[in-house]
């Protein structure tokens, strides 16, 4: 179709192939009419995108060199910047230009950087990393390529590709192990390998590039800011503050907290406009009580948020988490303006601020428990700052309405607790004791401050019973040292729980009665702690298995009690040895004991909980413990009668 219609633009003669150009030119005609048309940008875009291709090919390789620079100057062009780029904005100019480029074979090679500026300012990421990743495969020994490609991956949030190039890109072992800890989560393992490796490059015992120093000092950064180490990094940036990126010299600025520094710095060097500099710019106003001003900041910053968002893919990735993260702060952010709005009136007026509903929320809207440590950091940060400013504006209330003048202290202990909780979870362990350590200590012996006493000191045992056995012998003396006559009996019999299980991670003999003493004393001051009867079932069977004789069939009535009364409360671990539980029951029953205490106590057990083991009860029917599993299957045959008969 194409060389006909170029035979018919020349003026070819002849009946048919003047009948040939006029049908052609009529084609032409209809489709460059829809390609003007106003709702055809799809077609207009998948257009190029097939026939660009094709001409290329139609090319000498010199034609082909000689238009790679026409190329550049023309997805170079600012004006491209005039068109909206995003969802529902249909195909961009430049967006249709790559696709096309991508299907060129071979590929024109246009700059790393060109790559870079197109995909984040017009959205050509899969195109981008596409030619980028062509042009790193065909010339490895040119490191642009390489830098260009780890960028877009980290902007992607694409993690395991970015340390798989750095992985193949690392020269020295130790950059492969430090990026391998990384990856795993392991932030501690993996700073102390990047300060070794910068250490002993200092010393000369190590000769690495430019591209592999930068990597050591920024991946270091990135452990200090995931182990929450702001102090070291504060001092860092202030030790060589010319190679730091302003970003994150604002960042630490305002995590330290140094508020007349943060200011300074916007006086100083003025920085482009981004989503990121208004939120610091709302923090420091904010800190200063210019309310009006701060929702203004605060609206330019959720405009350029959008803006960025719309640049990312359409389809959600961990691209979008740090603008979710964003976003949640910048609603937050609006939220304080109102709590200061709050809290001046109430000290002109003299009447209690209305808080509740603010702080309620607050409690209610967390990041989730596998997002970054730093989002995290983030929100308990600015909320600690906002609970401090309402400790000290309610205190001249404190003779009206006593919960007011601590409600601040209550949420911060809460709002700790809570990151203290998370970074435990993600195995940074002395991350967590930093953040409990931080809190203020209790001074008064009401009901609300021994509660959050407890919360601080069930969270530091925790926190300790996952360390290694000194560590945990640091926790036993912790709790050891503490008065639990102040304590609710619920919260004593958790501390007693968690004391137990400290002497077992302390490495104490198998058969301490000091750990016994513990499980049995904490489950006797509250009978429907689940958890502490299933520490305690899990003590007393391993017991039975390493004592002989008479002594371990009384350690194994008490397993199976302890594991029975487990599964009557609401222990979420508990359903999980019921088939332990069966193979005690079955065990005492063949040395001829009675199971008389697991028969009065399953009945007290939620009948669903068996549903799932009725074959495992059925057969037992026909050996030694029918008797008591009997009534148990009566009782699950009334009220479940279906699954009982099939799985009879």
């Amino acid at each position: 179709l194409l060389a006909r219609a170029e035979a018919a633009a020349r003026g070819g003669a002849g009946g048919e192939a003047g009948g040939e150009g006029a049908w052609s030119r009529s084609l032409l005609g209809a489709v460059r009419e829809l390609l003007h048309h106003d709702e055809s940008n799809e077609l207009a875009a998948s257009l190029w995108a097939e026939l660009f291709p094709a001409f290329w090919a139609t090319l000498r390789e010199p034609e082909q060199v000689a238009l790679v620079k026409p190329i550049m100057q023309l997805l170079a062009k600012d004006h491209h910047r005039l068109l909206p780029v995003g969802a529902g904005q249909g195909p961009h100019v430049v967006q249709a230009l790559m696709a096309g480029l991508g299907k060129c074979e071979p590929c024109p090679k246009l700059p790393a950087p060109l790559y870079k500026f197109v995909a984040k300012s017009y959205a050509c990421w899969a195109e981008c990393v596409s030619g980028l990743e062509l042009h790193a495969a065909l010339s490895p020994s040119e490191p642009e390529w390489l830098d260009a490609l780890a960028d877009l991956y980290e902007a992607l949030g694409e993690h395991d590709a970015w340390h798989g190039l750095w992985q193949r890109r690392a020269a020295h072992s130790l950059s492969r192990a430090a990026l391998s800890h990384e990856q795993y989560g392991q932030w501690v393992r993996a700073q102390t390998l990047y300060v070794d490796a910068m250490r002993r490059a200092q010393l000369g015992e190590l000769s690495a590039g430019k591209a592999e120093l930068s990597l050591w000092e920024g991946r270091w950064v990135q452990c200090v800011r995931q182990l929450n180490q702001w102090e070291a990094l504060r001092d860092y940036v202030r030790a060589v503050p010319q190679h730091q990126p302003p970003q994150l010299v604002l960042e630490c600025l305002w995590r330290t907290p140094d508020w007349a520094g943060l200011t300074d710095a916007f006086a100083k060097s003025p920085l482009p406009e981004s989503a990121q500099l208004k939120l610091y710019q709302t923090y420091a106003t904010l800190q200063e009580g210019g309310v009006a001003q701060a929702e203004t900041q605060c609206n330019q910053g959720i405009a350029l948020a959008l803006r960025q968002w719309s640049l990312l893919p359409p389809l959600a990735h961990n691209s979008h988490m740090p603008l979710l993260h964003l976003f949640q702060q910048f609603q937050e952010l609006q939220e304080s303006a109102q709590l200061l709005l709050e809290l001046q009136a109430a000290q002109r007026s003299g009447l209690p601020p209305e808080l509740h509903s603010i702080l309620t929320t607050w409690r209610e809207r967390l990041p989730n428990e596998f997002d970054p440590l730093p989002a995290w950091s983030e929100l308990a940060t600015w909320r600690n700052h906002m609970f401090a400013h309402i400790n000290s504006s309610l205190q001249s209330m404190a003779d009206i309405t006593p919960s007011l003048a601590i409600a601040g202290y209550e949420e911060m202990i809460w709002t700790v607790v809570q990151f203290a909780h998370v970074t435990r979870q993600h195995g940074m362990h002395a991350v967590c004791l930093g953040a409990l350590s931080k809190l203020p200590q209790v001074n008064t012996l009401g009901a609300q401050q021994m509660a959050d006493a407890f919360l601080k000191l069930r969270e530091q045992l925790k926190c300790y019973r996952q360390m290694p056995p000194a560590d945990a012998q640091v926790g036993l003396a912790l709790i050891s040292a503490t008065n639990l006559d102040y304590f609710a009996p619920k919260h004593t019999a958790e501390l007693l729980r968690l004391k137990g299980d400290l002497y077992i991670s302390a490495t104490a003999p198998a058969d301490s009665p000091r750990t016994n003493a513990a499980y049995a004393a904490a489950v006797s001051l509250d009978y429907s702690l689940a958890p502490g009867w299933l520490a305690w079932a899990k003590y007393c069977d391993r017991l039975s298995g390493a004592k002989p004789g008479a002594e371990a069939a009384a350690w194994r009535e008490r397993a199976i009690v302890a594991y029975t009364q487990a599964l009557r409360g609401s222990s979420a671990s508990a359903p999980l040895q019921i088939p332990r539980l069966l193979r005690l029951l079955a065990t005492e029953a063949e040395v001829g004991g009675d199971c008389d205490a697991f028969a009065k106590l399953a009945p007290g057990v939620p009948t669903w909980l068996w549903l799932r083991w009725l074959p495992q009860l059925t057969a037992a029917l026909g050996r030694p413990e029918a008797v008591a599993v009997w009534p148990l299957l009566l009782l699950c045959a009334r009220v479940h009668p279906q699954p009982t008969y099939l799985a009879a």
